[in-house]
């Protein structure tokens, strides 16, 4: 049933542990000629950006038809990007999830970059960005001509700066510190609450 959404245009984001993934591979535009243990952090490129990651297994992959996003310091493909039917697999070869996790401040760095690389592939169908990473925004359609918006701090208190997409404004301000140009003051574990409609 998944692979099935996948084929009609969703995307699937595989981040990857120790195991072999043979029944992936060919579908997905690689293969897996080998694989060895490993017990070191690597420093992987994704774009001009350099990221630590950790893995217990270090995977030789061969592309086909799959595109390498990036590359960790020995020049290894890390990063997979691959088309399926309508759909789009990104495929990391690190757990990077169960790494970040055992990190304090683990998702301060950049390994947003990777989720990043996702996003460009999904149309969210949001009007509303913010410019700060640890702040999190979320839309609730009221009509289609209005939206509540709400931003949750997750990271240390800050000020950001909010975007509408070209034929919205902002109409009430429900909670928190928001001006007129959207600039917006939110503590930690905070949260700014407005509407937004369109002109």
């Amino acid at each position: 049933a998944l692979m099935n959404k996948v084929e009609n245009g969703a995307s699937l984001y595989i981040s990857l542990g120790h195991g072999f993934p043979r029944n992936l591979t060919d579908d997905f535009g690689f293969h897996i000629r080998g694989r060895r243990n490993v017990n070191k952090a690597d420093s992987v490129t994704i774009g001009d950006d350099s990221i630590t990651m950790k893995g217990n297994v270090i995977y030789d992959v061969v592309l086909n038809s799959a595109e390498s996003l990036a590359k960790n310091q020995d020049g290894k493909d890390v990063f997979l990007k691959s088309r399926y039917g309508k759909g789009t697999v990104y495929i990391l070869m690190y757990p990077l999830e169960s790494y970040l996790y055992g990190l304090l401040d683990g998702y301060s760095d950049k390994h947003y970059k990777i989720y990043d690389e996702v996003k460009k592939s999904i149309d969210s169908g949001k009007v509303v960005s913010c410019d700060n990473r640890m702040i999190g925004v979320t839309e609730h359609p009221v009509s289609e001509n209005e939206r509540i918006v709400v931003l949750t701090n997750y990271g240390y208190d800050a000020t950001a700066q909010v975007v509408l997409d070209e034929g919205w404004l902002l109409d009430k301000v429900y909670l928190g510190n928001v001006t007129d140009a959207l600039l917006v003051e939110i503590e930690n574990t905070k949260t700014a609450v407005f509407s937004i409609k369109k002109r």
